[in-house]
């Protein structure tokens, strides 16, 4: 069975709240991800590739560089919560416990683990 499947190490940063994944809005101009969280915080030159990553992630595409690739992107831009959603999304889905996709899950795995640690250390501690 793959790593990220063991039950996880007390050395693995805490659980971290994972925001509802963004879901881009169809408009008569194409997909949009005005009125989304991440509305306003893509450059402008990167929104059109995250935008269709994106809706091709809510329609639940089973490849695995969609996943990676969307993360990356919403790492590079500051917004990390959105980065796990998208790793989190791929590691529901079926395929991501097929053989085929060993390489890009360990990526996503250490992604994953990168994007949990780095929001635990941002979460207000106990009073």
């Amino acid at each position: 069975m793959a790593a990220f499947n063991l039950p996880r190490n007390a050395g693995d940063p805490a659980e971290v709240p994972v925001p509802p994944l963004a879901v881009p809005h169809f408009t008569v101009d194409g997909w949009t991800l005005a009125g989304t969280p991440l509305a306003g915080r893509i450059p402008r030159q990167l929104a059109g590739e995250l935008t269709t990553l994106l809706h091709t992630i809510s329609l639940r595409t089973e490849t695995p560089w969609t996943y990676d690739r969307a993360a990356q992107i919403l790492e590079e831009c500051g917004q990390p919560s959105q980065a796990l959603a998208v790793c989190e999304a791929w590691f529901l889905l079926a395929a991501s416990h097929g053989p085929a996709s060993k390489a890009k899950n360990r990526a996503l795995s250490r992604r994953r683990h990168r994007l949990r640690a780095r929001l635990a250390a941002d979460l207000p501690g106990p009073a």
